[in-house]
C-alpha cells in the first residue's frame, strides 16, 4: 500500500486517467475489480486522494471569492462527498490501456490502481487528483486546461513532504540495503539470461523484482521501490510479445541498478542537472532500439517521470533551470498519453521533447 505519496528518485509512471466523459462501469473493460467492493474505510490510498482533493476545495473557495475560477467549489466538494472511491492492488485497464484511475461519473465511482499510483511522481499525482474530480463534474479538462492553473495553487504544499535526498543517505544501513537489492536484481538478470524461452526469462525477472521489493524497511524501500513497482505495473500492457516484455523489464532493472550504485554521490550533492541529462540520454538511446513505438513511448515517459521526480525532490528545484526543464518534461509525459496521436507520432514528439529538456538543463542557470 502506498502510504507515502512522494518517492524520492526512482519514479517512473505514465500519467493517465479517464476523464469525466460519461463512461459507465458496465461499458469499461477492466482487468479486475476491487476485492473489497468499494468504500474507503482504512484505505491509505483513498485517504491520500481525498486529502489532496480537500486542499483543492479550500483553494477553490478562495479563488471563487476573487472570481478567478469557473469551477464551482460546492460542485467540487460534492464529488468528494458522494463518489464511492476505492483502490485495488491490480492494474486497471480501459480498452486494453492501463490506467492510474478509472472514473465512472454516471455511477459515481472511482477506482485507484495502487501499483500505477505508486509509480507516479508527486507533481503528476497531485495534478491527477484535480483532473479526475473536475472531469467528474462534467467539465472538460482533456488538456488539463482547468486543472493545471489550480495545481499551481496547491502543489508547493505537497512537494518535498518526505525527507530530502541528503537526509535519506544518512541512514547508516542504507548502503547495505542497496547492496542487497543490487545482488537480488543482478542474480535475477543472470539467471534469466540462462533461460531457454522468453516466457521463462520473463518469469525470472518478475520474480527478482518481487523479491527485491520485500527487502529492507519502509524508509529504505522508499528510496528506490517506485521504479520496480512501475515495471510490474506496465510490463504486461506494453506488448503481447514476451521478448518485448523482457526487453522492457531488463531496461527498468538496469536503470534501477545504475541509480542504486550511484546513490551516495547523487544524494550528497552531485550536479542534479547532469544526472538528469544522463537519465534522459540513456532513455533516448535505449528507446531508439525498441522494437515497437509503444515500447519507446513507455520508456521515454518513464524517464521523463524520473526526471520530474529528481527535480522536485532535490535542492535543484530552487534554480531557474528547474523551471525551464520541468515544464518540458511534463509536456513530454502529456504527449505519451495523447490518444489522438499514433504511437509513432508520440515517440517522435517525445524524442524531440527530451532533447529540448536536455538543452534546457544546459542553458538555464
Amino acid at each position: 500500500m502506498k502510504f507515502i505519496l512522494f518517492s524520492i528518485i526512482f519514479v517512473f509512471g505514465v500519467f493517465s486517467g479517464l476523464e469525466g466523459s460519461g463512461q459507465t462501469l458496465a461499458s469499461a473493460n477492466t482487468k479486475k475489480m476491487p476485492k473489497d467492493g468499494g468504500g474507503n474505510g482504512g484505505d491509505g490510498y483513498v485517504d491520500e486522494f481525498t486529502g489532496i482533493a480537500w486542499k483543492y476545495y479550500e483553494a477553490l473557495v478562495a479563488l471563487a471569492k476573487e472570481r478567478e475560477t469557473d469551477i464551482d467549489p460546492e460542485a467540487f466538494k460534492n464529488v468528494i462527498l458522494t463518489f464511492d472511491i476505492s483502490s485495488t492492488p491490480e492494474v486497471l485497464y480501459l480498452d486494453g490501456i492501463p490506467k492510474d484511475i478509472l472514473n465512472y461519473p454516471l455511477d459515481k465511482i472511482m477506482q485507484l490502481s495502487r501499483p500505477r499510483i505508486d509509480s507516479l511522481p508527486d507533481r503528476l499525482y497531485v495534478r491527477l487528483v484535480a483532473h479526475e474530480v473536475i472531469g467528474s463534474m462534467g467539465l472538460s479538462d482533456r488538456h488539463y486546461e482547468r486543472s493545471s492553473p489550480l495545481v499551481e495553487k496547491v502543489l508547493p504544499g505537497f512537494l518535498g513532504r518526505d525527507e530530502s535526498l541528503s537526509s535519506v543517505v544518512k541512514d547508516s544501513n542504507l548502503k547495505t540495503y542497496c547492496d542487497d537489492v543490487q545482488g537480488e536484481l543482478n542474480f535475477a538478470l543472470t539467471q534469466a539470461a540462462l533461460a531457454h524461452t522468453h516466457q521463462a526469462e520473463k518469469i525470472m525477472l518478475v520474480g527478482g523484482i518481487q523479491k527485491a521489493l520485500t527487502l529492507g524497511n519502509p524508509k529504505q524501500r522508499r528510496f528506490f521501490s517506485s521504479t520496480l513497482k512501475a515495471a510490474l505495473a506496465d510490463y504486461e500492457a506494453i506488448s503481447e510479445d514476451d521478448e518485448i516484455k523482457v526487453f522492457f523489464l531488463r531496461f527498468q532493472m538496469t536503470s534501477a541498478l545504475e541509480d542504486l550504485k550511484n546513490f551516495d554521490s547523487i544524494a550528497s550533492g552531485r550536479d542534479f542537472g547532469g544526472y538528469i541529462k544522463e537519465v534522459l540520454g540513456r532513455a533516448q538511446q535505449i528507446g531508439g532500439t525498441s522494437r515497437t513505438a509503444k515500447e519507446e513511448v513507455t520508456i521515454l515517459a518513464r524517464a521523463s517521470k524520473r526526471g520530474i521526480s529528481i527535480l522536485d525532490s532535490s535542492d535543484y528545484r530552487r534554480t531557474t533551470g528547474y523551471q525551464c526543464s520541468i515544464h518540458t518534461l511534463v509536456n513530454v509525459v502529456d504527449v505519451s498519453d495523447d490518444t489522438s496521436m499514433s504511437y509513432q507520432q508520440r515517440a517522435l514528439v517525445m524524442r524531440s521533447g527530451l532533447s529540448e529538456a536536455i538543452k534546457d538543463l544546459d542553458t538555464c542557470h
